[in-house]
């Protein structure tokens, strides 16, 4: 079932233009299994599917990181 993880991660970065590497997919690999481990026990979000878990934590996450790093480089060159 790992795999599956990882080739998601893969897929969903690809379509949305991130970077990928093998530590950073083994990284998100293993927080997806802890996420959904924990939250069986302590509802900590309603998203559980992977294909969610990878599109509405990581990559909304990365891409919004992305955004607020470009405005702060506007910012600094003046």
């Amino acid at each position: 079932m790992s795999s599956d993880f990882k080739d998601l991660i893969i897929k969903e970065f690809e379509r949305n233009d991130l970077l990928y590497n093998n530590f950073l997919g083994d990284v998100l690999e293993d927080y997806i299994k802890l996420l959904i481990s924990e939250n069986k026990k302590y509802n900590l979000t309603s998203i559980t599917a992977p294909v969610d878990i990878v599109n509405k934590h990581f990559i909304d996450s990365i891409l919004g990181f992305e955004k607020f790093l470009e405005s702060q480089t506007y910012k600094e060159s003046f």
